[in-house]
């Protein structure tokens, strides 16, 4: 741990007033600045109502210390932080590889399994980018599939845009089949998919990502930015 902690002046101070009871290992705290973070057990240190409470780190950048009546918890520079935050991306990375690895077969046959515009689509995404598959696939596949289903349950464009307009609960009950684990994200983009497959099918490769409003197309590498690389 870095020394000239008291010299670095990306620091935020303010009085503990909430802890939340430990849970798995972590106490939940609320500062007097408004911030909430949790601070580990692992440190030996106990915090309570009316201690003087240290952070610090950048708005919007990842805690890099803590301190608890002057009492350092752990700390690490900027440039530690840099290194910290590199070593989590590539063991983050290095997990999800392994885990969608560990499923490949299993996303092989669930993307055979799609209409074909939607199979195209897919496997546009896979030939652009070697990653794509663990990194954006299992999203992906999960709006294609819900697609597929929503166009064999409608059918038509004009059903599946008097569909959309429904409420959730209406939704819910004119489609049960609708998986649980949607975000609006990935609901809207299944219910699109959908609609260019029974209306528009041969825009369905073209579309944008189903992750592009997350990450833009750049990293999500949709059709557009793809067809200009090739030019």
């Amino acid at each position: 741990m870095s020394a000239n902690y008291w010299d670095d002046e990306e620091r935020e101070e303010g009085v503990i007033e909430r802890v939340d009871p430990l849970h798995q290992g972590w106490y939940s705290v609320t500062s007097s600045n408004g911030w909430t973070c949790g601070v580990s057990a692992e440190y030996g240190v106990e915090p309570k109502v009316g201690d003087r409470f240290i952070t610090w780190g950048a708005f919007g950048r990842p805690i890099r210390g803590q301190a608890i009546n002057n009492q350092v918890l752990y700390y690490r520079s900027p440039a530690e932080q840099d290194t910290e935050d590199a070593k989590q991306r590539e063991e983050h990375a290095a997990a999800r590889i392994t885990e969608y690895e560990s499923k490949r077969a299993e996303y092989d046959t669930r993307v055979e399994a799609l209409p074909a515009p939607l199979r195209e689509r897919i496997e546009g995404f896979r030939a652009n980018n070697p990653s794509w598959r663990w990194e954006y696939e299992p999203y992906e596949l999960a709006c294609c599939e819900e697609a597929a289903r929503l166009s064999a349950r409608f059918q038509t464009g004009d059903a599946l845009k008097a569909f959309s307009k429904l409420d959730y609960h209406a939704q819910r009950v004119a489609y049960p089949e609708m998986s649980s684990d949607h975000s609006g994200n990935t609901w809207g983009m299944s219910l699109r998919l959908a609609y260019l497959l029974v209306q528009l099918p041969e825009l369905v490769a073209k579309e944008h990502a189903a992750i592009c409003p997350l990450m833009g197309c750049a990293s999500a590498g949709c059709y557009a930015g793809r067809q200009a690389e090739a030019v």
